[in-house]
This record gives structure tokens, sequence and C-alpha cells, in this order.
């Protein structure tokens, strides 16, 4: 029987706080690898990423041993800059679907370029940059630093608590949980707030929005709506639903990943052509 470690996990998000896991002591080609990734010249942050991918060919690795060479070497002076990239790229290159982070190692950069048929879940805590340039489909229960999701395609569903600059998204990026900041005029996506709105999102929704570009204008709209419960009636409904649907996976991302199946394999998208089409539709009557 290998060796193993035990990392206890802070409580996360509205689920309930998982127990004391378990994780094998990585093999000694992986540490190897992991030492010379993360002692390397420091690179741009997508050089270093693709530096990390074709260094891993060959590597079978899980999930389980990709957290657990984060425990080993979390005392590293590197590992919470250079940690995100390379575990992002050892947990796109693993076989598993579901892939849960649940440590108290706030690593940046982390979910960089998440493929779109894997499904990101962090119970733990991450730092700035979480989720960025991913295409898949990540949902947070626990604690993020700022700009997440930034220029992501995919979907970004926050159950737990985020910082500032949340929703520079070209995908979704919903929040159910706790954030400090909607950025709806960085969001070439949608950016849809359900949490609590604060005193900078009631008087932004009533600007007027007239002179804005085509997805700020659709985003404020949709600020109009969560805060003050008026703006386009179907637009208004659309959302209702979508709520109605996705916060019953607050307390579950098992019961979460079951519902976003129903928006098959592309959901972000699906979200957005569908509001696209709502929005067109009150646009060109407007007109």
């Amino acid at each position: 029987m290998s060796e193993t470690m035990t990392y206890k996990m802070q409580p996360a998000g509205h689920e309930e706080p998982a127990p004391k896991r378990k994780y094998p002591e990585p093999d000694k080609r992986l540490k190897r690898w992991f030492e010379k990734q993360l002692n390397a010249k420091a690179f741009a942050v997508k050089d270093q990423y693709l530096d990390a991918v074709k260094s891993a060919k060959g590597l079978d690795i899980s999930v389980a041993e990709a957290n657990a060479l984060l425990i080993k070497y979390e005392s590293n002076p590197r590992i919470h800059y250079f940690g995100g990239i390379i575990l992002s790229a050892l947990y796109n290159r693993s076989n598993e679907k579901v892939m849960i982070y649940d440590l108290d190692i706030p690593l940046q950069h982390f979910g960089y370029e998440l493929p779109n048929d894997r499904i990101l879940v962090n119970k733990g805590r991450v730092g700035k940059y979480f989720g960025q340039k991913s295409k898949g489909i990540i949902l947070n229960y626990g604690l993020t630093e700022w700009d997440v999701a930034t220029d992501s395609h995919g979907l970004f569903l926050n159950y737990g608590t985020s910082g500032l600059g949340f929703g520079k998204t070209f995908g979704v990026a919903i929040n159910f949980g706790n954030i400090e900041e909607l950025s709806i005029f960085s969001a070439h996506g949608y950016a849809i707030d359900y949490g609590t709105h604060t005193d900078k999102q009631k008087k932004r929704a009533d600007v007027n929005y007239e002179s804005l570009k085509g997805h700020e204008r659709r985003n404020l709209e949709i600020e109009r709506i969560m805060v003050h419960d008026d703006g386009v009636p179907e637009v208004r409904n659309y959302l209702q639903d979508l709520k109605q649907k996705l916060e019953k996976g607050k307390n579950d991302h098992e019961k979460t990943i079951e519902i976003i199946k129903e928006f098959g394999e592309q959901p972000a998208q699906k979200i957005k052509k569908e509001l696209n089409e709502l929005f067109k539709r009150y646009e060109n009557v407007q007109t």
C-alpha cells in the first residue's frame, strides 16, 4: 500500500464541509517533473501553460495525484503563481471529466483553458484569474480572488464567494453566492447576478443605455431586471426560469451537474443563443 498524505479542508461555499481526504504520495517521476516545472524560467502565462502540457505527455496522472503534488510543495514560494498553470495542465490532461479541487492553496491562473468537455468544481480556495480562457464548466462552491472567468467561453456558476471583476467573459457567468463586483461592461457574453445587489448596481441600473454597445446594453438590461424586477418581459421570464433550475444546485455540485446536462453539450452557448434571440426580437420591435 502506498504512503498517503492527508489534508484538512476549509468549509467552502454552501455545501457541507467534506471530511478529511487522503491523497496518494506522488511518485518520484511526478515529483521530478513538478519540481522542474515549478523552477522553470518565467514565461508569459500561455507559454508556461503550453510548455507544461507538452512536457506532461506520457504522464498518466489523476486529479488526486495532482492535488498531492501541491500539498507536497505547498511551502515552495513559487507555488501560488506557477502552481495554477502547472495544475491546469495536469487536470486538463487527466481522463477525469469531473475534477474537484478542495485545497486551501490559492493558486493563480487555475482552471486555465479548461477544455469544453470538462467540469471543474472548486470547494477550496483559489487565487486570481480563476477559469481564465476556460471553455468548460466551472462550479465554484469555495473562495476565489478577483477576475474570475476572464476571457472564458464556457459556463461559470458561483455558489460560493468571489472577489472583484466577476463576469469578464465571452461565455456566461452566473452568481448565486457572494461577489464584490459584477463587471457587466467587461462582459462580451452574459454576466448575471442572482445574489445580493450592491448600491452601485442599484444606481447603475438606472443609467440610460442607448449609447452603449450591444453586449453592454443587454447586460445592463439584465441587471435592471435583477435589481428592479422590471424590463423586457420575455427576458425577465427566461431569467426567472433559469434561476429556478440552477439554484437547486447551490448545496450539491452533483445535482448541479445533472441540471446542466439539460442544456446540452455546450450550456453557455445555448444560454447565450436563447438570450440573444429574445433580445433581438425586442430590439426589432423597438425599431
